[in-house]
């Protein structure tokens, strides 16, 4: 058992290579389901937002509730081997998967939300006239939402959310999606168009940034597990659960935690 570089007790080299090879071959064994569902995330909600139909909805939803036990376990197995501390950022201070998670969040919704602006110009559209039937304050008190009426291609559309407001009773002109007729989009004007496009621009340049850091984070973390491996870098033994001193007890009961770090098997 070794004294680790913080002052803590490391795991031998034999037991610390051996959980690196586990983390190193299961995010190996991860990777493909990773990286398809990120990709299918990244690209399914401004898609979904384009081309509403039932299985982009779904992929919307259903990919990144799939990504989530993969991330878990691949972010859990490495940091048993590596920790975060060999991985933080500065000036964030924490580790990079944070930065990066809501960086793609961030990311994404950008690129929703300009495939909103833009919908119009992007997706097969029909104009037709809706006619408001009631009005009620949004749910945050800001906004104005409207329900109406229309029909198109001899489809009747009836108590649909309307992308605009006015006043009941009177009609509307909207976009109607000719992938979904109960999916409507405010015409397109020379605002929404420059919202839209500055939303796109900075969505791809946040989700760029967030893959780079991504993959440098997993370049790194490759590094480390050869370093574990050839025993050119300590595990930290773990740390036990806090223990009551003889001092804290003669001084009350205080209880004062001891960073002690102890090789798997030793108690």
């Amino acid at each position: 058992m070794s004294m680790h570089e913080q002052g803590g007790y490391a795991l031998p080299t034999e037991v610390a290579a051996r959980k690196a090879r586990v983390a190193r071959m299961t995010r190996w064994v991860l990777a493909v389901p990773f990286w398809g569902l990120l990709a299918l995330t990244i690209v399914s909600w401004p898609v979904g937002t384009v081309v509403p139909n039932a299985g982009w909805n779904a992929a919307k939803f259903l990919s990144p509730i799939l990504l989530v036990p993969i991330v878990l376990i691949r972010a859990i197995l490495t940091t048993r081997v590596l920790g975060f501390s060999r991985h933080r950022i500065a000036p964030f201070g924490g580790p990079p998967g944070c930065v990066v998670g809501f960086g793609l969040l961030a990311g994404v919704m950008c690129l929703a939300g300009a495939a909103n602006f833009l919908a119009p110009a992007l997706a097969p559209t029909t104009p037709v006239n809706a006619m408001v039937t009631k009005c009620h304050p949004s749910s945050d008190g800001d906004t104005v939402v409207c329900i109406g009426n229309w029909t198109v291609n001899g489809i009747r559309e009836i108590g649909r959310t309307l992308p605009v407001s006015a006043r009941p009773g009177s009609t509307v002109p909207i976009m109607v999606s000719q992938v979904a007729a109960d999916v409507a989009y405010a015409p397109l004007s020379d605002s929404r168009r420059a919202l839209g496009a500055g939303s796109g621009v900075l969505g791809v340049a946040v989700t760029g940034a967030s893959l780079f850091g991504l993959i440098g984070s997993g370049l790194r973390m490759r590094r480390g597990f050869d370093d574990v491996i050839a025993g050119r870098a300590a595990v930290p033994a773990q740390v036990l659960r806090p223990r009551r001193t003889p001092r804290s007890r003669d001084q009350g009961g205080e209880c004062h935690e001891l960073g002690v770090y102890l090789p798997e098997g030793v108690t």
